[in-house]
């Protein structure tokens, strides 16, 4: 704990900066206060305590008032968490895309396929170079899927760490990265069934 030289304030010095006047810190400086403060509490406990009613136990100490949260305080870290849903998204777009791609292609091609005209294994030596290009472009969501995750997973610490700070809790930060991660987690799920399949398709 330290004591602001600004406005009085004590708070935790991990915290670099002040949380009543914003007024912030260096190292040596935080660690200087911290000093002062712990010499200046253990000084005020050796001190004989004035007799009143509240150290008695005839009253009750009065709560401490509570912090009013600054402007935007609780939007803190959304940045982060709208970019995990965004790239969770993109994720998600490369698969569905894909996906349409592939069916398109298989119903222009099961006639020719229940004709005889072309097989499997012709249609598959002719496409190789395009299976290549998706699983690449597969590689590139998955990519997608780990960024919007490590970014979903950043948004959820970032809220427990204002919350144990006492700060204002950011619920719009919470919840976006707890569903970008969600949904970059399936996104990368996805991807990678995907690329399974065509590396199937290749190798066979």
């Amino acid at each position: 704990m330290m004591q602001c030289s600004r406005c009085g304030t004590v708070f935790n010095h991990q915290l670099g900066c002040c949380p009543n006047c914003n007024a912030r810190y260096t190292y040596w400086q935080q660690l200087a206060a911290t000093q002062a403060y712990q010499q200046q509490t253990a000084a005020n406990q050796t001190q004989p305590q004035p007799r009143t009613a509240t150290n008695y136990g005839y009253a009750k100490p009065q709560p401490a008032a509570k912090r009013t949260p600054r402007p935007g305080e609780r939007k803190f870290g959304l940045g982060g968490a709208i970019f995990s849903v965004i790239f969770a998204a993109l994720a998600i777009l490369v698969v569905n895309v894909l996906a349409v791609l592939a069916e398109a292609m298989l119903e222009l091609l099961t006639p020719a396929l229940e004709s005889g005209e072309i097989n499997a294994e012709s249609i598959l030596s002719a496409l190789s170079v395009d299976v290549m290009v998706a699983i690449a472009i597969l590689a590139v969501g998955i990519l997608f899927g780990i960024i919007g995750l490590a970014l979903g997973i950043k948004s959820i610490k970032r809220f427990k760490q204002r919350k144990k700070a006492g700060y204002a809790k950011p619920i719009a930060t919470l919840v976006l990265g707890i569903y970008g991660t969600v949904s970059a987690v399936s996104a990368i799920f996805a991807n990678a069934a995907w690329i399974a399949l065509f590396v199937l398709l290749l190798v066979i």
